[in-house]
């Protein structure tokens, strides 16, 4: 699924709400930008998409009046107060000039008003794509000839020339086939069975791939070896750049990143503490749902006896930390 920065923080804006309270107008529909209808030096108008006859004249008063799409020196002011009645905000200033009234009285214009900064807003957005989502690769290495077969590959050299992979924590499995499985019928098999191991480490700026020291147990020409491995999304800059992400999951991620930076952790009624506890919930079912099994990697140890008493344990997300109580597991 393609979008823009500028749908993420839609959908975001549009999900950002606690008791029914709203942190911006950024939609309607979550889909379509607000855009005003018209315009002056000091007011933006839209009947259209504003709260109609009624609402108060300190709706969103010291919010953000964002218009993205404008020249720097009036894409930011400070909402001043509002009028029900003409579904205006009147903004603090400095004035907007002609040029850019007459574009607001276009209906063109997509503009935005936010409870926080929409610089923010903005960089929540390259954060979550950068640091909070994923998804999930798969590079079929080929080994040709003997001298393929070793104990320790660089991931960003031949055979693998995995460039994309610049962190260890990236990759989530290595999996093997024989190399005489028909085509549509290939039969996948972790490579950690019990017997075979593989691990990663960074080597100053590279990444190592490392599977021991037996060499009965390497790669070999006989088989086909499959990396699986994560990738972060591309930050956006700017409204016109797309990602290939879906877009519900980046809004939650915004969310997410929002609210801790927002949220204040003395008072769990806070609006950005209860949207963050939502969205939080929300975007692990989301990334369980892309993501599979590979969601939240789990790093197994297998179980080791030690005299009487059984040792093993089990690091990962989480508090699971398998108990041993003198040879019996609980």
């Amino acid at each position: 699924m393609t979008t823009t920065r500028a749908a993420i923080r839609r959908r975001a804006v549009g999900l950002a709400m606690a008791e029914g309270r709203s942190v911006g107008f950024a939609s309607r529909d979550n889909v379509n930008a607000l855009t005003a209808t018209a315009g002056a030096a000091t007011t933006l108008t839209d009947t259209a998409g504003l709260p109609p006859a009624g609402a108060a004249a300190t709706t969103a008063k010291a919010w953000w009046l964002y218009l993205p799409t404008m020249a720097a020196a009036y894409q930011r002011r400070i909402v001043a107060s509002y009028s029900g009645s003409t579904q205006a905000f009147t903004h603090e200033g400095p004035d907007y000039n002609a040029t850019t009234i007459t574009a607001l009285g276009l209906g063109t214009t997509p503009y935005l008003v936010l409870r926080n900064d929409p610089d923010r807003w903005n960089a929540a957005i390259n954060e979550a794509c950068k640091q909070l989502l994923s998804q999930v690769k798969y590079d079929e290495i080929t080994f040709t000839t003997a001298t393929d077969e070793q104990a320790r590959y660089t991931l960003s050299a031949a055979p693998f020339s995995l460039t994309s992979i610049v962190r260890d924590s990236q990759v989530a499995d290595i999996e093997y086939r024989d190399a005489n499985d028909a085509s549509g019928q290939e039969r996948w098999l972790p490579w950690a069975d019990g017997r075979r191991t593989w691990r990663t480490y960074m080597d100053e700026s590279n990444v190592i791939l490392d599977f021991g020291k037996d060499s009965a147990l390497w790669p070999s020409t006989d088989i086909r070896i499959r990396v699986k491995w994560t990738a972060q999304f591309t930050a956006l800059t700017d409204e016109t750049a797309t990602v290939d992400v879906d877009e519900y999951w980046a809004a939650l991620g915004t969310l997410a990143i929002m609210s801790d930076w927002y949220a204040d952790v003395n008072n769990p009624n806070d609006d950005w503490n209860v949207i963050g506890r939502r969205a939080k919930a929300q975007y692990e079912a989301q990334r369980r749902l892309i993501l599979g099994e590979d969601a939240f990697r789990q790093v197994q140890r297998t179980a080791q006896q030690t005299g009487i008493n059984g040792v093993g344990g089990r690091a990962g997300r989480g508090t699971g930390y398998q108990r041993a109580q003198r040879g019996v597991w609980r």
